[in-house]
């Protein structure tokens, strides 16, 4: 991967951006773009909240509902 190192103007300019985005030249024509390393707000790793909570990620677990994988895979080859 290449590195470029920016000037303090320019890094002064990416520093609020929390999300990605296009780097363009002064005629307005895209070069690249920018990823910021550090995350948007947020819990996720593209910074959104997840849908459940950790309480219901838990009593998910416990519920422990459904069949094996073996008998699953049993019917989808009665199916095919």
């Amino acid at each position: 991967m290449a590195k470029v190192v920016l000037d303090g103007e320019a890094l002064a300019r990416l520093a609020g951006i929390r999300e990605t985005a296009v780097v363009c030249d002064a005629a307005g024509r895209a070069v690249g773009y920018f990823q910021p390393l550090t995350p948007p707000t947020g819990k996720g790793k593209d910074g959104t909240e997840p849908p459940f909570s950790e309480e219901a990620i838990e009593r998910f677990r416990q519920q422990r509902r459904g069949r094996p994988l073996a008998e699953v895979l049993a019917d989808l080859e009665r199916l095919a």
